[in-house]
């Protein structure tokens, strides 16, 4: 039977045993403008959103970790699901690249897009979306791919 949920009911985690039919879905951007740091944290659990845009121009190699300020990001993923994440990092003119993917400060193994770890474009905007399943307790399938916008 259908039920219509208000807005603000929903706080924690929405949980649908069949089918959830949404007619839009807002998604929040935590915009960053602070200056760069080699290890860009995107936390997972504050409500800011898992989508993360470092507006400060990147002037190091970097790490991507996604973080839980509540707890261990063991604790957000249970067994069997994924949490889909986003990085947009701004890049100049100097040749910087992506480092390490840490999840609590382990480097994690990328499978990449078409196999190898990708090159990233000068002067541009540079998509990160990884896709974190969990497959065992504090075990991880990180898959990632990269985009350039200029």
């Amino acid at each position: 039977m259908p039920k219509d949920l208000s807005p603000g009911m929903i706080s924690k985690r929405l949980t649908a045993e069949q089918i959830l039919t949404l007619s839009a879905v807002n998604e929040k951007i935590n915009i960053d403008s602070s200056a760069f740091s080699s290890n860009i944290v995107i936390p997972c659990d504050t409500g800011a959103g898992t989508v993360y845009y470092k507006t400060a121009t990147a002037n190091a190699h970097f790490d991507i970790s996604p973080n839980m300020v509540y707890g261990p990001i063991d604790d957000l993923l249970a067994i069997g699901e994924i949490k889909t994440i986003t990085a947009i990092i701004t890049l100049g003119a100097s040749p910087y690249n992506f480092a390490a993917f840490r999840i609590n400060g382990v480097s994690q193994t990328v499978k990449w897009a078409g196999g190898s770890a990708p090159t990233l474009a000068q002067n541009a905007l540079n998509i990160f979306t990884f896709s974190i399943i969990k497959t065992a307790a504090s075990t991880y399938t990180v898959l990632g791919t990269m985009t350039k916008f200029a």
